[in-house]
């Protein structure tokens, strides 16, 4: 397993993240997590909610709940390793996040593939 830092929003704060090869959106533990434990990012702050309807995501033995949002995120405290208005997930309901794991970047590509004759379009890529 492969950890790190992720620096969101404008106030930077920074989030205990996984990078999963596995998977596709970057999600962060939100404000409004009901059950998060560890650090949270307030979305609300300087983000903009992209989507007003609550969805779900499953990540191996993760799953989580919340919106999707636009902000920036940054791989180091400073703006040059940032990127700006990016979409992510940030998380309301979680079970499977554990401390000291705050969130998960998705480094899987962001292109649309097919899966049992299902066609899915993934998040956005971060890395």
């Amino acid at each position: 397993m492969w950890t790190g830092t992720v620096y969101m929003g404008m106030s930077q704060t920074n989030m205990s993240v996984v990078f999963d090869t596995g998977s596709d959106w970057m999600v962060v533990q939100g404000s409004t997590c009901v059950n998060c434990e560890g650090g949270v990012f307030n979305a609300d702050a300087s983000g903009k909610k992209t989507n007003t309807t609550l969805q779900n995501r499953a990540y191996g033995s993760a799953n989580l709940t919340g919106y999707t949002y636009k902000d920036i995120a940054c791989l180091t405290s400073t703006l040059a390793s940032c990127v700006m208005n990016f979409e992510y997930f940030s998380v309301t309901h979680q079970d499977g996040l554990s401390p000291p794991i705050e969130g998960i970047v998705g480094l899987s590509q962001n292109k649309q593939f097919l899966m049992s004759n299902t066609q899915h379009v993934v998040g956005p890529l971060f890395v």
